[in-house]
Order: C-alpha cells, then sequence, then structure tokens
C-alpha cells in the first residue's frame, strides 16, 4: 500500500471520522483508556470549541468507538471503549498511521465526503446518462 494507511484504518476514516478534530478526540481517550473524560475536559485538553468537541464524542459514540457513561452528578462522561476487536484495531490502526503518515490521513480525511455533503452532492446527480 502506497500510502501506508492500513485498508481497516482507511474504512474507519470512511465511514466514521468526518474532520481531524474528531480524529484527535478519538487519539486523546485512546492515549488515556482508563480515563473518563467530560466534553469539556476534551475540549480544554485539546484546545477546541466545546461545541466541537461535544460533537466528536457524539459521532465517535455512534460509531462504536467511544462508551458513554453517566456520572454521580448526571453529567455524561466518554471513555475509550472500542465496541468490537475489529474495531480496536483499526483504531490501533489508524493512530499507528496517524503517527507515521500524518499528512496523508489528513488528506484521506479531508478527500471522504461527509454524509451531509455527499447527500447534497446526490441530490444534484442526474438520473440516467441522457445521451440519445
Amino acid at each position: 500500500m502506497g500510502t501506508g494507511i492500513p485498508e481497516a484504518a482507511r474504512r474507519l476514516i470512511a465511514e466514521h471520522i468526518e474532520s481531524v478534530a474528531q480524529l484527535e478526540v478519538l487519539l486523546l481517550l485512546r492515549a488515556a483508556r482508563e480515563r473518563s473524560w467530560h466534553w469539556q475536559d476534551v475540549a480544554a485538553e485539546l484546545r477546541t470549541a466545546p461545541e466541537l468537541a461535544e460533537a466528536s464524542l457524539g459521532r465517535l459514540t455512534r460509531a462504536g468507538l467511544v462508551g458513554v457513561e453517566i456520572d454521580a452528578e448526571e453529567r455524561p462522561s466518554f471513555r475509550y471503549k472500542p465496541s468490537t476487536p475489529a474495531a480496536a484495531d483499526a483504531a490501533d490502526k489508524l493512530a499507528s498511521a496517524y503517527a507515521t503518515h500524518k499528512t496523508a490521513v489528513i488528506a484521506l480525511i479531508f478527500s471522504s465526503p461527509t454524509d451531509s455533503i455527499q447527500g447534497f452532492a446526490d441530490a444534484f446527480r442526474l438520473r440516467g446518462d441522457g445521451s440519445g
């Protein structure tokens, strides 16, 4: 593979990673596996907008990469908790690829259309080829 990004990592990006910020959130939680994070703490640690951290955590939770728990104060906290061994393996491969081929991973993230952008583009796709 010319880019140094394993297929499992490519698939993870294509299916679940919409931005570099979201990847950074995943990597932060993965690096501190034993810690539960509130979204405000993630935002502070990564020096990003709280809304971006919260949205990234929600997306990663829906992707089965992050688990959510409710703490004693009834606030959600998040922890790296892949739902399957395959998800954990893909995240490990993505983390490794990002460490060694950062530019290629970033380029792949930017080349993967998000669902909303793809849906918008699909709305303009012509039905049939129209030639005759």
